[in-house]
């Protein structure tokens, strides 16, 4: 049985947090045997013992106990791949924890979580699977990282002032139990048989400012198409179109970037596409018009929307590119 992993970019919590103790973060993944670029490349996957180990030396090597919570507190859409953009678009608390759970896999395949709702109170419960002679297999400093990351996405996209009712953490009992306190605004409890998180149902159910049921489902979609291409990876043009379904909606999809992301040398990209009989930029603009089809199909997303999800600066330049392919604008398309 293969090594449980967890997805590579899930490293620019940990090189974020490494920089902002002063510390070189490409020099302390080199002297692990880690390539730097790996921590931004969500097409690589680590294995969780390498990440349990990478985690506990940053610990030491920072000489703080709080490592793995400053590490969660930093998260960024790009740290969650195509996943981050699933979350910053939910509606609610309750949206971001189901399309959380549904996804779960491609952040890393190490729990299962399920949420329950019970006396106004909805409870997420998060089993992380056991490692060798029983223990978890996340570090106490892994979890906490992940705990960080969802506590700062409500608090980031919700209210700033967000805190649940009470949690309960599988770790050992910290140095300084008070310190999670006041991270988390709420109770902890440690040593517990699994991760728990009583979130008042007002607060689950509230709207999230500036989240939208159209970009989700997009997103969602998005999301989807990355993981057929995942799967679909093994020749260049695979791995450009899953490259693609991640930098487009960024506005930074060029050849420089992409070859960047696949780690190759621009020459050697152009090389391998031409033997195919093909290029970057007619593959942009065929992948692009697919999910063009695909996007203004479904009435409930604008042309606004659209065109931020396929890359362009503006609805007009859009709309330039689609009545280049089909004769018509978007909107007589649509009717």
């Amino acid at each position: 049985m293969s090594d449980p992993t967890v997805i590579g970019s899930w490293l620019t919590l940990y090189t974020a947090a490494l920089e902002s103790y002063g510390i070189d973060s490409r020099e302390f993944l080199s002297a692990r045997g880690i390539n730097a670029e790996q921590a931004s490349d969500p097409r690589q996957r680590l294995s969780i013992r390498t990440m349990n180990q990478l985690v506990d030396d940053a610990v030491k090597e920072t000489a703080d106990p709080c490592f793995g919570l400053k590490a969660g507190s930093l998260v960024t859409p790009n740290a969650l791949s195509a996943l981050g953009m699933v979350l910053w678009s939910a509606c609610s608390i309750k949206e971001q924890l189901q399309r959380f759970i549904r996804y779960l896999h491609v952040v890393g395949d190490f729990s299962d979580m399920e949420i329950q709702e019970s006396d106004g109170v909805l409870v997420s419960v998060t089993t992380f699977y056991p490692g060798a002679g029983g223990k978890s297999l996340i570090s106490d400093y892994g979890q906490d990282a992940v705990c960080a990351v969802l506590h700062t996405l409500r608090r980031t996209l919700y209210k700033r002032d967000f805190s649940p009712l009470k949690m309960e953490l599988t770790r050992a009992t910290p140095e300084n139990p008070k310190a999670y306190e006041a991270f988390f605004g709420c109770p902890v409890f440690f040593e517990q048989p699994r991760i728990r998180i009583d979130i008042r149902m007002e607060d689950a159910l509230a709207p999230i400012p500036g989240g939208s049921a159209y970009l989700a489902k997009a997103s969602e979609r998005m999301l989807d198409e990355y993981l057929l291409q995942l799967k679909m990876n093994d020749d260049i043009v695979g791995q450009l179109r899953q490259a693609l379904t991640v930098m487009l909606p960024q506005g930074n999809a060029t050849m420089d970037k992409v070859s960047e992301q696949l780690h190759l040398s621009k020459r050697t990209f152009h090389r391998k596409l031409d033997e195919l009989g093909t290029s970057f930029r007619e593959q942009l603009e065929q992948f692009r018009r697919e999910l063009a089809f695909r996007y203004i199909a479904e009435d409930e997303l604008t042309f606004g929307d659209i065109s931020f999800l396929l890359g362009f600066s503006s609805s007009s330049n859009f709309t330039r590119a689609f009545k280049r392919w089909t004769g018509k604008t978007p909107q007589e398309y649509r009717s």
